[in-house]
């Protein structure tokens, strides 16, 4: 899915959805810790801001990885993609 693509299927109340869906699926968040972020910052002509930030996620019965990454347009920050890793094998 390309950014045009996200934005277009994928609006404000859709990403609540997809939030909403997250918390149902892996519980509610209990706690989280950013364990990574980068900014990528292109001057000139044709200026573009692109962000990362991951997270560490405690979850009521999971750990989840979630990763939202962002791109500047104009003055505003609009995320273009968010993923959720999660391990499908419980550790004893």
């Amino acid at each position: 899915m390309t950014i045009i693509e996200f934005f277009k299927d994928v609006n404000k109340k859709k990403f609540k959805e997809i939030l909403n869906k997250t918390d149902n699926d892996f519980g509610k968040t209990k706690d989280f810790e950013l364990i990574n972020s980068w900014t990528q910052i292109i001057k000139g002509s044709d200026p573009i801001s692109k962000y990362e930030l991951s997270y560490l996620v405690t979850r009521d019965s999971t750990q989840t990885k979630e990763y939202f990454r962002m791109q500047k347009e104009n003055d505003t920050i609009k995320i273009i993609s968010y993923r959720v890793d999660f391990d499908i094998v419980s550790k004893k």
